[in-house]
């Protein structure tokens, strides 16, 4: 008798054990489900925050550009723009000097694209040098690239971006959040890029006005009783206002656009 009440016990264990079974993993897979009803709210937050900040790196950069230029004829011109014309008024100028940048950095990546061990150069002897001394390294880049932006040598104001770049294109890429972002093959590649494209939108803008000022190449107003070296060199254009700089007096002339009075211009390239 104590015997088949052990069986029956035993035997009711196992249907209990059979029938609790198939719940634990119909619960275990409830619970697998749960975060990918999550998913696309996650997306969703991620795509609105990659298009918040690509808008304000866009109209910084944008920004950048219309100072370095407007401001070296001491034009204010967002007192004639509004904030949605800035990329329209910069977009031009800034995309024919990255177009060869981008292009080549594009380039380098496909064809000089290697895969280094863990650790990669850092710890060769030379990795581990510059390591050692890389504040004292980081401190002189610094200098060297704020002497380059403060020069007035073309040149030397064509470099500054790059050596921006290359200064915040390793602290940069190595933030947690942009390892996460981006493969490590096309990391610093991308970070260099986006580092590089606002400080070469300055530079473009000085640029720009450097050269209309000395005379090297600009858009001039076409007069017959004037020569080009003489004629009012166009700046551009906000709101219902031409601008134009005269090489005579060394001033800025605004003159008010007439729609029935067509602007004829001429280029100069020395």
């Amino acid at each position: 008798m104590p015997l088949a009440v052990l069986n029956v016990n035993a035997l009711a264990e196992k249907q209990v054990h059979s029938q609790q079974f198939p719940q634990s993993k119909y619960m275990t897979r409830a619970k697998n489900m749960e975060p990918e009803s999550n998913q696309p709210e996650k997306t969703s937050k991620g795509l609105g925050g990659f298009i918040y900040f690509s808008s304000i790196y866009f109209i910084a950069t944008g920004m950048g550009y219309l100072w370095a230029y407007w401001s070296s004829f001491s034009i204010n011109i967002l007192e004639y723009l509004a904030i949605s014309d800035v990329l329209k008024h910069a977009a031009f100028p800034i995309a024919s000097s990255v177009a060869s940048v981008l292009i080549g950095t594009v380039a380098g990546t496909i064809m000089g694209s290697t895969h280094l061990p863990p650790g990669g150069e850092k710890d060769s002897p030379i990795g581990k040098k510059l390591n050692r001394y890389k504040r004292l390294i980081f401190l002189v880049g610094l200098i060297i690239t704020i002497a380059c932006f403060a020069s007035n040598v073309s040149y030397l104001l064509l470099l500054a971006p790059f050596l921006a770049a290359f200064l915040l294109m390793i602290p940069v890429g190595n933030l947690s959040q942009v390892r996460r972002l981006l493969p490590d093959n096309v990391r610093y590649t991308v970070v260099f890029f986006l580092c590089l494209v606002p400080f070469l939108s300055i530079t473009t803008g000085e640029l720009k006005a450097k050269s209309t000022i000395e005379g090297s190449g600009f858009q001039f107003l076409v007069d017959p009783a004037l020569t080009s070296a003489t004629s009012l060199r166009y700046l551009g254009h906000a709101g219902e206002e031409y601008f134009f700089y005269d090489p005579r007096e060394k001033t800025t002339v605004l003159i008010k656009r007439l729609p029935d009075k067509p602007l004829v211009l001429g280029r100069f390239k020395r």
